[in-house]
């Protein structure tokens, strides 16, 4: 038996046991158990797509594993203790994970690019797309909590 047909064989019964764990999203009883068995299956998802990246011998699926591992982290963290984030909160933990994202992209792409002007796009991705997001979600917590000068601060970093 080859390590591909070992890989193939661990990650149906990963798949397996994250559709077990959709009864406990689905049934409850309460938030904290759906929330706890949707990240463990966000957990799961992620471990199947490094994989089936290794399965392919495609580093990419490893990035694509790590994100979807951070956003099943971000909605957990959106539930705390029972008690769901205000709207302020979520829009800046949006933002936060999409500047994220596109850090991790430029980060990838200025590694992984063929060429000079490649990279170039990816370093500017990062600065651009990915400073951005996180800077207006620390401008909107500062104004949130009448911190005018942070508010202030961190928008002339975006402009």
């Amino acid at each position: 038996m080859d390590m591909n047909s070992i890989f193939y064989i661990v990650a149906i019964l990963l798949a397996i046991l994250a559709l077990i764990l959709l009864y406990r999203v689905f049934k409850g009883p309460n938030v904290i158990d759906r929330v706890l068995a949707a990240d463990s299956i966000d957990i799961i998802l992620g471990i199947v797509m490094i994989l089936f990246g290794t399965i392919e011998e495609r580093a990419m699926y490893l990035d694509l594993g790590l994100i979807i591992t951070l956003l099943g982290f971000i909605g957990t963290v959106l539930v705390r203790g029972g008690i769901v984030m205000s709207i302020l909160e979520i829009i800046i933990c949006v933002l936060i994970v999409i500047g994220i994202f596109f850090t991790l992209a430029g980060v990838i792409g200025v590694i992984r690019m063929p060429d000079t002007f490649c990279r170039i796009q990816s370093a500017t991705n990062i600065a651009t797309m990915g400073a951005m997001p996180i800077a207006l979600a620390c401008s909107i917590y500062g104004f949130g909590n009448s911190n005018t000068s942070l508010g202030i601060k961190a928008l002339i970093v975006i402009i």
